[in-house]
């Protein structure tokens, strides 16, 4: 009987033994099964330590916004930021040097973004990438589709009854002119605006920027051109005669006249520093809180980039 009791205990230790190891192993497999959707569930997200970063450039894949945002309670809450962001992305690997303009300032504004994830504390950062202009982005904002807004956004009038601006988080940046250097010669007057305020002038401005507006308001008289593709015609409108003058920020104008330096020889970049460009993110009308604590972390917990350190960490170079 001894014998029995024996083999029947060894059977149910056995068991028992086997049943704990089993559980083990299905345990394993569920955490590895987890570890593998977390790591892949997105073919778009990288992970940044504990912070994981996603990139949707799917319109469908973001319902529409209410108009109503989220607290800044609300995202501590859910541990997600989402960030609306001027799309296409151009390139996520923020380490592969680059000549585009574009692409240094989204890289800039995803460095910005990352950081502030990482001290407001929360586990996802989701850009939403799929807006095709700025006054788009600032369209989201409003309508409550994302909670902050960055894509080398100028504060204007029209965008402030919208959405609000936060402190800038690039140092300011003059807006920059390019002039002919024969009207510089042939002047009698130094001042800008007796100069290029006069109707036989025609100044170049991208099309649908902030900048149609400044040359109105600082050289009524002056005809202006709009360049669809800035970068490239107004070298030509410049090498041809076509404008007399172009106007961007100093960043913009820095990058031109280092991919096409014969410029130089017959014009000359000239800083307003009396019109600033204040590159700022943006946020609800109503989303108070978030713009306090996102006013604090520029302020106090980061460095703001200069146009030079960007052309100089993203481009490679310095002007």
């Amino acid at each position: 009987a001894d014998s029995t009791l024996q083999q029947v205990l060894f059977l149910a230790n056995s068991m028992f033994f086997v049943r704990n190891i089993a559980n083990a192993l299905r345990s394993l497999f569920y955490v590895a099964m987890l570890l593998h959707i977390y790591s892949s569930g997105c073919s778009s997200a990288v992970r940044e330590n504990s912070l994981t970063v996603e990139f949707k450039v799917n319109k469908d894949a973001t319902p529409k916004g209410n108009g109503k945002p989220r607290s800044l309670l609300d995202i501590l809450k859910s541990g997600v930021l989402i960030v609306c962001i001027k799309g296409p992305i151009l390139s996520r690997n923020q380490n592969e040097i680059s000549l585009d303009a574009d692409d240094m300032f989204q890289k800039a504004d995803i460095a910005f973004a990352e950081s502030m994830a990482k001290a407001m504390g929360v586990r996802r950062l989701v850009f939403l990438a799929h807006y095709s202009s700025y006054d788009s982005v600032v369209d989201a904002i409003e309508n409550g589709e994302g909670d902050i807004g960055i894509s080398n956004l100028s504060y204007t009038m029209e965008r402030s009854r919208k959405v609000q601006f936060s402190i800038p988080y690039i140092h300011e940046m003059g807006q920059t002119l390019l002039v002919d250097r024969r009207l510089l010669d042939d002047a009698e007057d130094s001042n800008l605006s007796s100069i290029l305020n006069d109707k036989s002038i025609t100044i170049g401005v991208e099309t649908n920027t902030n900048y149609q507006g400044l040359v109105s308001k600082l050289f009524p008289a002056a005809n202006l051109r709009t360049e669809d593709d800035w970068d490239r015609e107004v070298v030509e409108d410049c090498s041809s005669g076509k404008i007399s003058a172009t106007i961007l920020d100093e960043f913009r104008i820095k990058l031109l006249i280092y991919k096409n330096p014969s410029l130089l020889f017959k014009f000359v970049p000239i800083i307003l520093t009396n019109e600033p460009d204040r590159i700022s993110a943006i946020v609800n009308l109503d989303n108070i809180s978030l713009l306090e604590w996102l006013n604090t972390f520029i302020m106090n917990g980061y460095t703001k980039p200069t146009a030079d350190s960007i052309l100089k960490k993203y481009g490679d170079h310095v002007l």
